[in-house]
């Protein structure tokens, strides 16, 4: 008899679910899917098919009537797998006391240690004490506690992470945590194009990616005439941000190129000027914050763009204060402060050597889809009943 897993993806997470159902097609398992309707439309319609069964909740149903509803059906799992969880916490606690259920923690801050990292922000004082006082309503905290308490398993998406949270979360010690990546290795070929493509993938959101620094190393960039370069802010931009991409089309180079987006770029889109991307530019922030929660990038949460430098095997400038797992570190040329455009300007000038050499990081090998799925493969065996 087959073998049932439960996945539950609930808000926007689709690239998260769409890797899992990755890994998962093809197997022995029966695997049912609680998704959004945003994720079950964004997700390809080849992943929907084969050992997949979908429930996707409605636009009118909340995420604790779509839980209550569906959980006796869930409870007949062998496997839970949370990738995601928001709010409606007390919806989740209830679950999860009830089956084999395994969480994905996207921001260790938030979830382990929440009375001790939250920031009430001065850009938005009024949302932020809002958002606060309704946590409190909610009892969210008291639930997080819980959910801690009763989860089989704790899975965060890199090494360092892990190492991260096992060395300041001393609360942890006797409970089963773990690392599964969120990404694998797909090989893709690159033509070679006589013009240089960056990209900066992400939604366009200066509280999270410093693209003054970014700015600042364009309007100074010294390369030869003959070098054409796309630049790519590759994620929505929100109408408060039109006139940080005007500086970046009016200021940048005369040989650069900027392309943006005003609208949410689907999968496939985004995936292709990926796979063109000669080098990737992540100008991240290393304290954010997540809704009134403090986040560490690269010790406590991961960037969507570290995912797919792994996913392409792509050459990747990223600032020196931003902690990577270190079998990677041949992939990525790291800067400090105030000398990102000596960096570009001597990657652009030896690009091709660079990217040579970062394809024959062993980090990549060792991310590869056969890889990634026979250690997911065994993280499951491992936790069934």
């Amino acid at each position: 008899m087959k073998k049932k897993i439960a996945i539950i993806e609930l808000y926007q997470h689709e690239e998260v679910l769409r890797h899992f159902c990755d890994l998962l097609k093809d197997t022995n398992y029966e695997v049912i899917i609680y998704s959004s309707a945003f994720v079950h439309a964004a997700v390809q319609p080849g992943q929907k098919e084969g050992n997949f069964d979908w429930k996707v909740k409605s636009e009118e149903q909340s995420i604790s009537q779509f839980l209550d509803f569906h959980l006796s059906e869930i409870k007949k799992n062998d496997f839970v797998l949370i990738c995601t969880a928001l709010n409606s916490f007390k919806a989740f606690a209830k679950l999860i006391k009830q089956t084999n259920s395994h969480l994905i923690v996207h921001n260790a801050h938030s979830w382990l240690t929440p009375e001790n990292h939250v920031q009430l922000g001065l850009k938005e004082p009024i949302k932020d004490r809002f958002r606060f006082l309704k946590i409190r309503l909610n009892w969210d905290h008291f639930y997080k506690t819980e959910i801690i308490e009763n989860i089989k398993s704790l899975v965060f998406p890199t090494k360092m992470i892990l190492k991260y949270v096992q060395t300041n979360f001393s609360q942890l010690k006797n409970k089963v945590i773990g690392f599964q990546e969120f990404s694998y290795y797909q090989n893709s070929e690159k033509k070679g194009e006589k013009t240089i493509n960056i990209c900066i993938p992400g939604t366009v959101l200066p509280e999270i990616r410093d693209y003054q620094s970014v700015l600042t190393a364009l309007c100074n960039l010294e390369v030869e005439a003959s070098k054409k370069i796309n630049l790519v802010l590759l994620g929505k931009y929100h109408p408060n941000e039109l006139a940080l991409i005007d500086k970046f089309k009016k200021q940048a180079a005369t040989n650069i190129k900027t392309h943006s987006f005003d609208h949410y770029i689907p999968n496939k889109e985004y995936q292709h000027w990926l796979r063109k991307a000669d080098l990737l530019l992540l100008p991240l922030i290393k304290k954010v914050k997540n809704h009134i929660y403090l986040e560490e990038v690269g010790n406590s949460k991961i960037s969507g763009g570290m995912n797919d430098m792994i996913r392409h095997g792509t050459l990747s400038l990223i600032p020196s204060e931003i902690s990577i797992d270190s079998e990677l570190s041949g992939l990525v040329i790291k800067y400090q402060e105030n000398e990102l455009g000596a960096k570009l300007k001597e990657c652009l000038e030896n690009l091709n050597e660079l990217k040579e050499e970062a394809s024959k990081n062993r980090g990549l090998q060792n991310r590869n889809y056969t890889e990634v799925k026979s250690r997911f493969l065994k993280f499951i065996e491992s936790n069934l009943p």
